[in-house]
C-alpha cells in the first residue's frame, strides 16, 4: 500500500510539474509574441522617425541655402548625408537623395569646390533611378562638364557637352536642345 500510495504521489508530482512546464512554456510565448508586437511597433515608429528626420534635414537644408546661409546649409548637408547614407533602405531616403546630392554639388560649387561637386553629381546620378528622371540627370552632368570646363579639364569637358548634345537631337528634347546648346 505505501508503494501504491508514493506512485501515486509521484504520477500526481510529475502531472503538475508537467503542468507548471506548460504553463511556463505558454507564458514564455506569449512573452515572446508580445515582444515581437513591441517590436514590430517600435520599427514602424522608428520607420517614421527616420522619416521624419530626412524630411526636415533637407527642408532646413534647402531653407539655408535659399537664405544664402552657405557654411550652415554645408553642415546641415553633411548631417542628412549621414542620415541618408545609415538608411540606404529607407524610402524617403531612396527618394531624396538624388536630389540632395544634385543639391549639394550645387553648393560646393557656390564654394569653388568644383571637384567635390562633381563627386556628389555623380552620386546623384546614380541614384537617379527613375525614368522621368533623364532632365534632372542631364542636368548633373551639363554641370560636370561645366566644372571640368573650370577646372581645366577641357577634353573632359567637351567630350560631355558633345555627349549631351548627341542625346538632345537623338531626343529632339527642346529643353535638353537648348540646355545643351549653353555648354
Amino acid at each position: 500500500e505505501k508503494i501504491k500510495k508514493a506512485r501515486e504521489e509521484a504520477k500526481a508530482e510529475k502531472a503538475e510539474k508537467a503542468e507548471k512546464a506548460e504553463k511556463a512554456e505558454k507564458a514564455e510565448k506569449a512573452e515572446k509574441r508580445k515582444a515581437e508586437k513591441k517590436e514590430e511597433k517600435d520599427e514602424g515608429a522608428d520607420k517614421k522617425d527616420v522619416d521624419e528626420e530626412i524630411t526636415l534635414r533637407f527642408n532646413l537644408f534647402e531653407s539655408h541655402i535659399k537664405n544664402v546661409d552657405y557654411n550652415q546649409a554645408y553642415i546641415d548637408g553633411l548631417k542628412l548625408e549621414e542620415t541618408i547614407s545609415s538608411n540606404q533602405n529607407n524610402e524617403t531616403a531612396i527618394k531624396t537623395a538624388p536630389t540632395f546630392y544634385k543639391r549639394m554639388g550645387w553648393l560646393l560649387s557656390a564654394q569653388v569646390q568644383y571637384e567635390r561637386s562633381i563627386q556628389y553629381l555623380k552620386k546623384a546620378i546614380a541614384l537617379a533611378k527613375e525614368p522621368k528622371k533623364e532632365h534632372f540627370i542631364f542636368d548633373c552632368k551639363s554641370s560636370i562638364a561645366f566644372y571640368s570646363h573650370l577646372l581645366n579639364r577641357k577634353k573632359q569637358a567637351h567630350e560631355i557637352a558633345e555627349s549631351l548634345m548627341t542625346e538632345a537631337k537623338e531626343k529632339n528634347d527642346e529643353i535638353m536642345l537648348s540646355q545643351a546648346h549653353y555648354l
